[in-house]
Formats: C-alpha cells, structure tokens, sequence
C-alpha cells in the first residue's frame, strides 16, 4: 500500500502564513483601485461625447477612425475608462479648439467661442448638464434660474 503523504491546506492555517496576509490579499491589492470604471455618467466620458457629436461624429467608430485609435479603444473611454494622456493629446491635435484643461477638468474658458457654442448645442439636444464649475451661475442650476419647486 502506498505511503499518503499529508499535506496541509494554507487556507486552514489561519490568516497568516510564512509572514503573508493570504485572507488580505485575496482579491483586494492595498494601494492600488480596485474599483471597476464606474461608467459613462463620469464627467470626462460626457465631455467626450458630447465633443465627438459637436465634431459632426454620430458614432464612436467614426470619431475613432478620425483620431486614428481603435474604436474599442475609443469606446472604452466613452464608457467609463481612464482617459490616457496619448488619446487626450490625440483629440488636442485633431479637433480645432479643444485643450487639455476642458478634457480633463471641464474649464471651458479657454476654448475657442465656436466649439463653446457647439458643445452648448449639442448639450441642450442631448440633455446633457454641463460637468464644468464655471458653466454654474450664482444659484447653482446651469441655466442660472431658481428651481420653482421645495
């Protein structure tokens, strides 16, 4: 009859084992997010949006042939993902007008009076509240009129 050899679970041992924190770490990295990409409701993923339909773009694939990435790429972005410096920059090159500062913080001061007047736009059409501090007036609603309603 063959010996059996014994063998214990790492699991079974208790929280620690050879000086590492195995239930810590299950799953869960410290120092590092975790989190999924909370999706298209983000402010820069809107901004994108509603630039790409200001540019004349009705979907995501065109606009990401135009910035020459791939529409998965692209599509990601407008989903949620992280927005990488390389894309961001991309847009700034191709799309006459739009800044770094409007991509990223929504600061529309120093965008051109045109692409202003198009994102507004497209922005009324869409539904869309602008996602930018400035665009707020005194009472706090974007249209600067006082809800009716308390």
């Amino acid at each position: 009859m063959p010996r059996t050899r014994k063998t214990k679970n790492l699991y079974s041992q208790g929280s620690k084992h050879f000086g590492y924190d195995i239930k810590a770490h299950q799953g869960i990295v410290p120092g590092m997010v975790n989190k999924p990409a909370s999706g298209a409701n983000k402010p820069i993923p809107k901004r994108l949006r509603t630039l790409r339909i200001a540019e004349g773009y009705e979907t995501a694939l065109s606009f990401a042939n135009h910035l020459g990435i791939s529409p998965a790429r692209y599509g990601n972005i407008e989903a949620g993902s992280n927005l990488s410096i390389e894309v961001a920059q991309l847009i700034v090159k191709k799309v006459p007008g739009a800044s770094l500062d409007w991509l990223y913080n929504g600061k529309e001061e120093a965008l051109p009076l045109g692409l202003r007047q198009r994102l507004a736009s497209v922005e009324l059409e869409t539904g869309n509240i602008r996602t930018s501090p400035a665009s707020r007036t005194k009472t706090g609603s974007p249209t600067g009129r006082r809800s009716s309603a308390k």
